[in-house]
Formats: C-alpha cells, sequence, structure tokens
C-alpha cells in the first residue's frame, strides 16, 4: 500500500516535551489522524498517526497499527518517530526526504507514506487530503465490451479491471469466403489467410455491446414505437366508427 497524508499542523499549537512518547499519555499528541490501509491479501487495517509538536518549527510523526508500533526500533526503549517535519515559513519543499517515509513495518504489512502537502499555518490542525491505493476484497458486480473490445470487469470494492479484448479477424477477399451454413463461412484461397486485429484499427470496425448480429435496430425502442402506432389506431379507427353512426343517424332523419 502507499498512502498519502496532507495536513495543517496549527502553527500556534503548544511545543510538548516528553522523554518518551505515549499515546496514551497526558498531552503526549498534539493531533492524531487514522488511515485504512489494506495488506496484499486485502485485510483491511487502520494505521493512526500521531503528530507531536517538539519545537517552534518541528513536528515528530508517530505510528500504530492497534498496538504495535510502526517503524519501532525494539533495541530502543522509546518510541522512534516515523520521520520529523521542519517548517520554513509554514511549508516543506517538496520532495524533502522527511516527507517520504517507504518501507513502513506495520507488523502485519508494509507500506509507504507521502506526507507532501503537510503545512503549519495558524489555525486548528486538520487533514487537507488523505489516500491510499490499496483495496480489500471484492467481488464481480458487472462486465462491460467497449467498441475498442476492451472488457471491463466491475468489483463490489470500487475497482475496475481490464481482463482480456476481443480480437476480430480480417480478410484480403471477404467476397471469396465459403459459405458452410448458420451463418458460418470458411476461409478459402480466393478469401486469403485470416489478418487478426483489435477493433478500431486498420480496417476493423466497432464492437457494439448487446446489438443484434446484421441489425443496428433497438428492438426495446421499435418495440415501444409499435405499441404506440398500435394505440394510434386504434383511436383513429374508434373516431371513424363514430363518425360512421353519425352520417347514418343524419341520413335516418331525412
Amino acid at each position: 500500500t502507499e498512502a498519502n497524508v496532507a495536513a495543517n499542523l496549527a502553527a500556534e499549537a503548544e511545543a510538548v516535551t516528553v522523554t518518551t512518547f505515549n499515546p496514551q499519555g497526558p498531552r503526549a499528541t498534539t493531533y492524531f489522524s487514522a488511515l485504512t490501509c489494506y495488506d496484499a491479501e486485502g485485510r483491511r487495517y487502520t494505521v493512526a498517526l500521531y503528530y507531536v509538536k517538539t519545537g517552534s518549527d518541528q513536528w515528530a510523526v508517530y505510528g500504530m497499527n492497534g498496538n504495535t508500533p510502526l517503524n519501532d526500533d525494539p533495541a530502543t526503549p522509546e518510541l522512534d518517530p516515523l520521520t520529523v517535519l521542519n517548517f520554513t515559513n509554514g511549508r516543506i519543499p517538496d520532495g524533502d526526504p522527511s516527507l517520504r517515509v517507504t518501507g513502513i513495518d506495520a507488523g502485519n504489512f508494509v507500506f509507504d507514506l507521502d506526507l507532501t502537502g503537510t503545512t503549519q499555518y495558524a489555525g486548528e490542525s486538520g487533514i487537507v487530503d488523505l489516500g491510499q491505493n490499496g483495496y480489500g476484497m471484492g467481488r464481480m458486480t458487472g462486465i462491460a465490451v467497449g467498441e475498442d473490445g476492451l472488457i471491463q470487469v466491475r468489483y463490489s470494492n470500487g475497482r475496475t479491471e481490464i481482463v482480456g479484448q476481443i480480437r476480430l479477424v480480417d480478410f484480403r477477399n471477404p467476397n471469396g469466403l465459403q459459405p458452410i451454413g448458420n451463418n458460418l463461412f470458411a476461409e478459402t484461397p480466393d478469401s486469403g489467410t485470416p489478418i487478426p486485429g483489435a477493433p478500431l484499427t486498420g480496417r476493423m470496425g466497432a464492437l457494439r455491446a448487446g446489438a443484434v448480429e446484421e441489425s443496428n435496430v433497438d428492438l426495446t425502442q421499435e418495440l415501444v414505437n409499435m405499441i404506440t402506432a398500435q394505440r394510434a389506431y386504434q383511436a383513429n379507427a374508434q373516431t371513424i366508427k363514430t363518425q360512421d353512426q353519425l352520417m347514418q343517424t343524419i341520413v335516418n332523419l331525412r
């Protein structure tokens, strides 16, 4: 998983002096945020990030996965920060090494953290941007075929994957194909050998999902049109019948 977290850290926050960081300790955390991550098998974890102001323009960032510290060195008694951010005029230059932490060991999985966009301005601390590229297990919810033949599968976790492409075949002389029944044709010396290719390339046409072979008629729309025409015919027939009855009545009155 690769995660990005951009936050604004309150410039007027009071610096905290602690010798050993404890997220449950009094005044230990200046700001806290939570991040959802996934391991390689789709299991979900909530990673906690703790921002501790340690100087006028300096913040230490700690992390926990449940009760497991992130990137902690067991050889040292105190909890090690993931990174230390040093601000100048409220910002850290993009590309500064302190903004990106790679290979973070969360106990159950490893992920990279990008803090680009984190600032220190007046106001309340808060998240500006938060995201990650991991995802949980998903079940197939639908399938679609584009005009280019690409087969896309949709999953319940919001992912869309291209799983393949329908290929077409052209012939140098399509009129030379031999009909063999059931709308099937066979290659002949006159037709030439098959020329495979992707839809919408060369002489290949586009694919239309749900269309009827050898027809560009929308059956649903045509059925609606037929019903509309039938009702119009019935209404007109009733009008003619009524008019005929009126004429007959007039004739009888004479």
